[in-house]
């Protein structure tokens, strides 16, 4: 599966991994990964470890009024068979822009 990895203070990258690679990726099992929704496409993924801010994980990408901890991977997600799924081209660009403008290192204020 086509997704985006972005971990804290480095830029995003594009991998090809299985849904099981999660647990090695994102630092924790994949029955405790958290799955966050994108605020721009209801059919992106943020899978993130549910436990990072109690393991003190470096904080990564802002969301609302909170912050991502750790590495988080996006990932597409086909609602009509509930499965995850490759990002598309456009979703890349969407991933891509929303690391670059919410990267918490990146920003001016750091009250989030």
């Amino acid at each position: 599966m086509r997704v985006v990895v972005k971990e804290p203070k480095k830029k995003p990258e594009i991998r090809d991994i299985s849904y099981y690679d999660l647990k090695e990726i994102i630092g924790n099992d994949v029955d405790t990964v958290d799955k966050v929704l994108f605020p721009f496409d209801r059919n992106i993924v943020i899978a993130v470890d549910d436990t990072g801010k109690l393991k003190g994980l470096e904080p990564n990408l802002a969301y609302g009024i909170d912050v991502l901890v750790g590495t988080v991977v996006f990932m597409g997600f086909d609602e009509i068979v509930e499965d995850y799924d490759d990002l598309t081209e456009k979703q890349l660009d969407l991933v891509f822009g929303y690391c670059v403008f919410f990267d918490y290192y990146d920003l001016k204020v750091h009250h989030i």
